[in-house]
């Protein structure tokens, strides 16, 4: 039995009503969700090598470090890339009215989601920015 199991069996009968695994398992997804896959060399370092990123699966952006030297050039990119997409979901806002406890507000309808493949690329990504915080790119 898995934890998800153990949890809707527990949870069915606390309340008194049974609820689908499926309910819980299903995520939405965005249209056009961000997928980020790296590639990095082996080493303590772990330089990225190759990162490709996009919206859209037939046309997506390919970032190469070069064999030697510095890869800000490609890290300035894929910021860039990234901020864009950030900057492009908070696009989409719905105006709502005021109540008699909040005041008028706008509301960001769509929100960004990053895909990335697996676990490994994540904390390699978490590394890159630990790595990245004290670079000043100009």
């Amino acid at each position: 039995m898995s934890l998800l199991t153990s949890l809707l069996r527990m949870r069915a009968a606390d309340t008194g009503n049974a609820l689908r695994t499926s309910h819980l398992r299903h995520l939405h997804l965005s249209d056009q969700p961000l997928m980020l896959l790296a590639l990095k060399r082996t080493g303590p370092a772990a330089r990225p090598l190759a990162i490709m990123l996009g919206t859209d699966p037939y046309r997506p952006q390919l970032l190469v470090a070069p064999p030697s030297g510095s890869t800000t050039p490609m890290l300035t990119t894929l910021a860039g890339a990234v901020t864009a997409y950030i900057d492009a979901c908070q696009q989409h806002r719905e105006h709502l009215p005021a109540t008699a406890s909040k005041p008028a507000r706008q509301r960001c309808t769509d929100a960004p989601q990053i895909l990335v493949p697996n676990p490994q690329t994540v904390q390699h990504l978490k590394d890159l920015g630990d790595n990245l915080r004290w670079v000043c790119i100009r």
